[in-house]
């Protein structure tokens, strides 16, 4: 038989274990919450942007790269980390269960841009063979050399080559001829001239005096050309 203070130790003594077990509970669930499956992303150049699973639109996820880790799926992702003026860099990744997966994105200086104006503008702009739309406009170009051509009616195309360099924004200005007006002359044709008219009218005259000559002095009279025989002088 158990004696009035033995019970009361052993109703004590449940009292204690049930915040003990709830603790425990608690501390289980904590555990738990670390072992998600995450993605660090690392990048040579601050202020880099990154999109994984693009085009995905249930899965797709946007941001600036920062330090801190991001919570993704298990299983194959692809990532993008992108900065203007800097080559992409993409790859694809495995996230494992319940671990963080590093990602190490390396950015490479490429392009740089042209501010491009003309006079007078509206001009189209072709680069490297390729229209770019018109005058004023902003290009993005990698690294190197190119040519660019405007064009516009009324006036002649005119070409320059251009250096792009990275990181930089140059600015470039080009001016177009127009084209110059050319007289145009148009030839009469002949029996437009007057002074054609005017030897057909003497010839016409001249025939009528010896036609009257004739019949009045025989035909002893001197022949007179015909308007045929004066055209072809």
């Amino acid at each position: 038989m158990h004696r009035p203070r033995d019970i009361r130790l052993y109703i004590l003594a449940l009292i204690l274990m049930v915040p003990l077990n709830a603790q425990a509970r608690r501390h289980h669930r904590h555990r738990r919450v670390h072992k998600k499956t995450m993605i660090s992303i690392f990048c040579n150049v601050d202020n880099a942007n990154y999109i994984i699973d693009e085009g995905k639109q249930t899965k797709e996820m946007r941001g600036v790269v920062t330090s801190a880790p991001l919570e993704v799926q298990p299983g194959s992702h692809t990532i993008k980390v992108y900065k203007k003026g800097y080559l992409p860099y993409t790859d694809v990744f495995e996230a494992s269960k319940g671990k963080t997966t590093e990602v190490d994105a390396t950015l490479t200086l490429y392009f740089g841009w042209i501010t491009l104006v003309s006079s007078p503008s509206g001009a189209q702009v072709i680069v490297d063979g390729k229209k770019k739309g018109v005058t004023p406009v902003s290009l993005e170009l990698p690294r190197g050399e190119h040519t660019i051509i405007l064009s516009t009616k009324g006036y002649m195309a005119t070409q320059k080559k251009v250096k792009v360099i990275p990181g930089k924004t140059r600015e470039l200005s080009m001016t177009l001829k127009p084209i110059p007006k050319v007289a145009v002359v148009t030839k009469k044709r002949w029996y437009k001239k007057a002074w054609v008219w005017t030897v057909i009218g003497a010839a016409v005259a001249g025939g009528v005096t010896a036609a009257v000559l004739l019949s009045r002095g025989g035909s002893n009279a001197p022949p007179t050309p015909d308007a045929q025989t004066l055209l072809s002088w």
